[in-house]
């Protein structure tokens, strides 16, 4: 017992001994002296509110933080002499380090000016978000070329920021450029191939060009999975529709129809792409599969019962004649009857911002 209680002495003598070290050690760059200066930019302006850290080398680099006034001055007060490590830090400049030797006792240096760089990894990003900006509100206006050429200046800076290309594809599908507007759009799909917004883009683009097969190949790599609502896609089936595409509309459709059982439109379009086809039966299953889901009292529902009214009635010979068959207005369903669809590449703000 004797041996254990000397034990528990000696050990808590030891700890009394450490936290009285470290009492000291904490303080242990206190003293008379006096360090004061000023910090500027590279331009000689003052820098308020920059954190100035003093930390003592000889007293294992601890010491006081201050910060500089809105003139850029700064004080620390009662300085042990010895060697004094200085960084000094604020918002969009590099930290700036230095180091200061002040005398023992009541010493004094003369005030120091510390001159902080900018960080031109800020600088840049802040004008670069200046131009994606200017460029943004030149869309705005219409203003497509001019967009352009702020987008343009972006890349040239940073060319590693691909996604500003679907920014410029925006510009020249506004412009009814679309071949143009396909290889900005192929440069982000290069780096995210499976991206659907970009994809839909691209297929409308490529139906506006008049390229039925490069389409289906973008309309091929969309993950219907991420899909959420089928309007995408039956944008694109009307845009194929109003080109005498009725492949690429019906592949568009397909998915859609599977994924949502319930929405009325893909039925209805896929109809009209099976009737350009001359597909008549298949027609006829989409449209009494449209009519209980539609609104009664629509115009497409009064054409999907005329339609079907005449594919009843009409023998094989007359059925497969159903691409003059009158549709609302006694228009014949031919390509020069161009349906209606929200637009996709026609339209849209440019909503990229750069990352650091």
């Amino acid at each position: 017992m004797k041996r254990t209680s000397w034990y528990m002495i000696a050990a808590l003598v030891a700890l009394s001994l450490l936290a009285t070290t470290t009492r000291l050690s904490a303080q242990d760059w206190k003293g008379g002296g006096r360090i004061g200066g000023k910090v500027v930019d590279d331009g000689g302006k003052p820098v308020a509110n920059a954190l100035v850290k003093l930390r003592l080398a000889q007293a294992g680099n601890v010491g006081p933080d201050v910060r500089t006034d809105k003139s850029g001055e700064f004080s620390a007060l009662s300085l042990r002499g010895g060697t004094w490590n200085i960084d000094v830090e604020a918002p969009g400049y590099s930290v700036k380090k230095m180091s200061v030797m002040l005398p023992a006792g009541e010493g004094r240096v003369p005030p120091v000016v510390i001159t902080i760089q900018k960080d031109a990894a800020i600088a840049q990003q802040k004008e670069l978000q200046g131009l994606l900006a200017k460029g943004d509100e030149m869309y705005k206006q219409g203003k497509f070329g001019e967009a352009r050429d702020e987008y343009a200046k972006v890349l040239a800076a940073r060319p590693d920021l691909v996604m500003v290309h679907r920014s410029i594809a925006l510009t020249y599908g506004r412009e009814g450029d679309y071949a143009n507007a396909l290889k900005e759009l192929d440069l982000v799909l290069a780096q995210d191939p499976g991206e659907p917004s970009l994809l839909q883009l691209a297929v409308d683009a490529a139906l506006k060009v008049n390229d039925p097969q490069r389409a289906a190949q973008y309309l091929s790599r969309i993950d219907t999975a991420k899909v959420t609502d089928p309007a995408a896609f039956v944008n694109v089936a009307i845009e194929a529709l109003n080109r005498n595409q009725p492949s690429v509309a019906i592949g568009a459709l397909d998915p859609m129809v599977a994924k949502f059982p319930q929405a009325p439109d893909p039925y209805y379009y896929r109809a009209l792409a099976e009737l350009q086809l001359q597909q008549m039966d298949k027609a006829k299953a989409d449209l009494e599969k449209f009519l209980p889901l539609a609104p009664p009292d629509s115009k497409e529902a009064q054409q999907a019962k005329e339609m079907l009214a005449q594919i009843k009635q009409a023998n094989d010979a007359s059925a497969r004649n159903l691409a003059a068959f009158p549709l609302s207005g006694g228009q014949p369903f031919n390509n020069s009857r161009n349906l209606t669809a929200r637009p996709a590449i026609t339209a849209g703000e440019p909503a990229f911002q750069p990352r650091r």
